[in-house]
């Protein structure tokens, strides 16, 4: 069972008489336009007559089968999945939708705008074909049908809707918006599905022709097949533009991987205290996209299809990148206790400027079992320790095109008419080099209490240089388009640790606990622009967000508030009594600079029950509630802080500079960007093994039953409805200048849902 437990916040108005409809906001009560007499709110996310929210369900089936010879050996697995989510159409919305359509029945899209359906097969055998060679078949298939609701940065979305509705009076539950903007009936009439269909499949040979020496070779390919539509009924949905006119999107794409790898192994004692072990390797990675992506709009009455739209349109695309590499690794031991290793790989790939041939990635590491040396004291105290350093380069391949100069096609007006063109669609850099990542760490190893104690402490220090950006040329070039170069440097450093504990362990109970965690320090070392160092900060995210030397990538800039003051004593900021700072300072990173997870599991009455759980925190940030913003910068019904005094100077003041502050410039949104650190308790699960005459009864050897809570609580001083959400998607810790790995904020995103879970597991 999924349910939606995110505290969505009410809209508020209020009104100039206890009868009357005509708003008034407290910047007017300031400025003595009006006089508020009753202040109104009402939730329809939220509301239990009007929430789309109700509980959604999700079932599992699957069955793993495994078996064979000593020459042969098989395994078989099948699963069947089906999910309903918790988007649902009140009741009161379907009735309403039946009375405007003039249908007895909706259709099932109609009232759960969002499932899965997924069916997955897998199959592998291994044979042994001589006591020197064997060979692996590996297989896999995945057919899975998925229904998108509206969500996130959309205007058809159901939060959007709920954010921005109307209806504040006595009841809307009575209005037939139901105090949404359009309604949940309307918005679930947009049909949004993707489908896949998946072939994974390997081989893998192993040869071992003498005791020293053993090769691998592995061939696979991963084969996709996906297909994305929209579709909207002529008069249906949202009354929005020429929507109810209906529009059709029909995506079709097909993605193909090859990889193959060959290694060699040979492994020998130079000496009785000397070993040996060389390793020389190729590798080549195929990756193939083909796309067509049509779209129409104006369907006449029951078109389903592009084709039947009036007015359509149509773009294809490929995408296609191979990387060849070659690799030798050299390890030496000593007396099996002290072991050094020395690497170099080298890449060639097609996505490089022409200019740039091969890449080298060097690597070596010094790993010492220090505990294990004769000088070291025996104690059961301090049983075990090593010690580790390690060096690496990697490197972070350019996009397809970013370093070609290429052409698109357009239409252009002649004589009357169109005649096909081209026009110039990206410059190309033939330097253009990866982004390319040298790191250092060093670290240790400990276990105490005879390993009932466990501690991993490792420092890195990482640089990338010769990040990838795209570079808008001057127009004046007469080119006015970017090219994409390797500009500047960026440093992350920091700890990671793990610390595993046990502190029971008996044949009837044991307890573990393990603790990992991580810090990281990340900072815009420099910026090269034609070979020049260039201070001028690279800015987005509507402003408040940049890439800015000596600062973390991404961070978060803002013109501050620098006093909030009730002058006049009246409980209600105006314009003149907040003031701001003249430019945008540093006001956090966005994304998080430390990170610390807690699990624990507490097996008792000799493996019979077992619990466990997860605690997760991520700190030192900041995250950009552009919800509440959208909300309260709109200065319609939604935001309590533009009708309600009671909520205090402080939240007044973040709108007041918002909305009314310095209206000539830029306003701030320093009021909205809030410290994003929280604590989750992720999980908390109990299995019950069962007894092995209560197995029998199911004619099985041995059975369990789990029940699973996810999601469970959040702890935060962030006023958003979730922490965790970014309505650009899942941004990542990319090293590199990416933006889009950066762009963050919190914008009409579904948090995430509460998952409980029962399994049973039979064995035979």
């Amino acid at each position: 069972m999924q349910t939606d437990v995110a505290n969505y916040p009410a809209n508020f108005d209020a009104l100039t008489t206890d009868t009357g409809t005509t708003r008034c906001q407290l910047i007017q009560v300031a400025h003595l336009a009006c006089t508020q007499a009753r202040i109104v709110s009402f939730n329809p996310l939220q509301n239990p007559a009007t929430s789309p929210f109700k509980a959604g369900y999700q079932q599992q089936y699957g069955v793993q089968v495994s078996g064979g010879s000593e020459q042969t050996t098989y395994f078989l697995s099948g699963q069947l999945d089906g999910q309903t989510g918790v988007y649902s159409m009140p009741d009161k919305q379907q009735q309403l939708l039946r009375t405007e359509t003039s249908r007895t029945e909706l259709r099932p899209e109609e009232i759960h705008p969002n499932y899965l359906k997924k069916v997955s097969l897998r199959a592998n055998l291994t044979s042994k074909l001589s006591d020197k060679a064997s060979v692996a078949i590996s297989t896999g298939y995945v057919s899975s049908r998925l229904r998108l609701p509206q969500n996130d940065n959309d205007v058809l979305g159901i939060i959007t809707n709920g954010y921005t509705g109307g209806g504040l009076g006595t009841d809307s539950t009575d209005i037939p918006t139901y105090g949404f903007n359009s309604g949940p009936r309307r918005t679930f009439q947009v049909l949004a599905t993707q489908d896949v269909e998946r072939f994974t499949g390997s081989v893998t040979a192993d040869w071992r022709p003498l005791p020293w020496l053993s090769g691998r070779a592995t061939a696979g390919t991963d084969v996709t097949q996906r297909v994305e539509g929209d579709i909207q009924r002529f008069g249906e949905g949202p009354d929005f533009a020429d929507l109810r006119q209906g529009f059709a999107d029909d995506n079709r794409y097909r993605i193909f991987s090859w990889t193959a790898n060959a290694t060699t192994t040979a492994s020998f004692q130079v000496t009785p205290r000397v070993s040996s072990k060389t390793s020389v390797g190729v590798q080549y990675f195929h990756d193939l996209l083909n796309g067509n992506e049509t779209s129409g709009q104006f369907l006449p009455p029951g078109g389903l299809t592009v084709g039947g739209a009036s007015l359509r349109n149509a773009f294809d695309t490929t995408s296609e990148t191979v990387t060849l590499g070659s690799y030798v690794e050299q390890v030496v031991g000593l007396n099996d206790r002290l072991f050094f290793t020395g690497a170099v790989r080298i890449d060639k790939n097609s996505a490089l400027g022409k200019n740039l041939g091969s890449v080298t990635y060097p690597k070596g590491a010094l790993s010492w079992l220090i505990s294990d040396e004769p000088f070291f004291p025996q104690s059961t105290t301090l049983n075990r320790l090593r010690l580790r350093m390690a060096y690496g380069a990697s490197g972070l391949q350019p996009g397809v095109t970013d370093a070609l100069r290429y052409f698109s096609g357009v239409g252009v007006a002649v004589d009357g008419g169109e005649q096909p063109g081209v026009t110039l669609a990206g410059l190309g850099n033939a330097d253009l080099k990866p982004e390319r990542s040298t790191e250092i760490e060093a670290g240790f190893d400990v276990g105490l209490l005879n390993d009932r104690v466990g501690l991993e402490l490792t420092y890195y220090h990482k640089k990338t240089k010769d990040a990838i950006i795209s570079v808008t040329t001057p127009t004046t070039t007469g080119f006015p388009t970017g090219v994409f170069r390797n500009v500047g440097s960026v440093r992350n450093r920091g700890f990671e640790g793990v610390l595993n504990i046990r502190p029971v362990q008996t044949p009837a109970i044991s307890w573990d606990i393990s603790l990992s965690g991580s810090t990281n320090n990340n900072k815009l070392l420099e910026k090269i622009v034609d070979g020049k160092p260039d201070t001028n900060p690279i800015i987005f995210n509507s402003s408040n967000q940049r890439h800015a030397v000596g600062y973390p990538l991404g961070g978060y800039w803002v013109r501050p508030i620098t006093g909030i003051n009730d002058i006049n004593g009246d409980g209600i900021i105006d314009t003149n009594e907040v003031t701001l700072g003249p430019a945008p300072v540093f006001i956090g990173p966005s994304q998080p600079t430390k990170e610390l997870a807690l699990n624990t599991g507490l097996t008792l009455f000799h493996n019979r029950i077992r619990i466990g759980g997860q605690l997760d925190y991520r700190g030192g940030h900041k995250l950009w509630n552009l919800t509440e913003e959208f909300r309260c910068r709109s200065g319609r019904q939604g935001c309590q802080e533009n009708y309600d005094k009671s909520v205090g100077l402080e939240r007044q003041g973040d709108v007041v500079a918002l909305r009314f502050v310095n209206p000539a410039t830029r306003r701030t949104s320093f009021g909205f960007i809030e410290p994003g650190w929280f604590v989750k308790l992720r999980e908390l699960s109990v299995t019950y093994n069962l007894p092995e005459t209560v197995a029998r009864q199911f004619h099985a050897t041995r059975a369990s039953i789990t029940l699973t809570g996810r999601n469970l609580h959040t702890w935060t001083d962030y006023t958003g409805v979730d922490p965790e959400v970014n309505g650009q998607g899942q941004s990542s810790q990319s090293q590199g200048f990416n933006r889009n790995d950066f762009f963050v904020r919190d914008f009409v995103t579904q948090p995430p849902v509460r998952y409980w879970l029962v399994r049973v597991n039979l064995g035979f």
